[in-house]
């Protein structure tokens, strides 16, 4: 039987539902509209209780995210991982605009998303899931 013959069934659940949410500088406007205050930028942060971090080695938050106004460079920085994302009109811009993350939470239980610089952004945080690798240590073992 050929790889590509079997489907994977094994689905990550989308953790998010189990974490809470908080805002610092970051003003949510509506429905994926945020504006960001802070002269360094705003944060949105996702805290994961105590058995999600004991159960999950990494964690990869998936999001949609665009700037809207004004239109400039900016920059998306999880857990202090800074990601530079070029204005709509560049040249160099690829137009993906959903960004998969692979991070680990602080020693606080937090994963902190830092937009910067002023402005809006539309924000759609799709998925967070959890990875302990159990299946990859198991396909090792064989």
């Amino acid at each position: 039987r050929r790889s590509s013959d079997l489907s994977y069934k094994d689905k990550a659940p989308n953790l998010l539902t189990q974490s809470s949410l908080s805002y610092k500088n970051l003003k949510h406007l509506n429905g994926n509209v945020y504006k960001v205050i802070g002269d360094k930028g705003g944060t949105l942060t996702i805290h994961l209780p105590q058995p999600l971090r004991q159960k999950y080695d990494d964690f990869y938050v998936t999001m949609k995210i665009k700037r809207g106004n004004p239109d400039s460079n900016y920059t998306v920085s999880v857990n202090n991982y800074a990601n530079h994302r070029l204005f709509s009109n560049s040249t160099y811009r690829t137009g993906i605009d959903t960004q998969l993350y692979r991070t680990k939470p602080d020693n606080k239980g937090n994963i902190n998303i830092t937009l910067s610089p002023k402005g809006t952004l539309y924000l759609t945080l799709q998925q967070l899931n959890g990875e302990n690798y159990k299946m990859l240590k198991q396909m090792h073992k064989k």
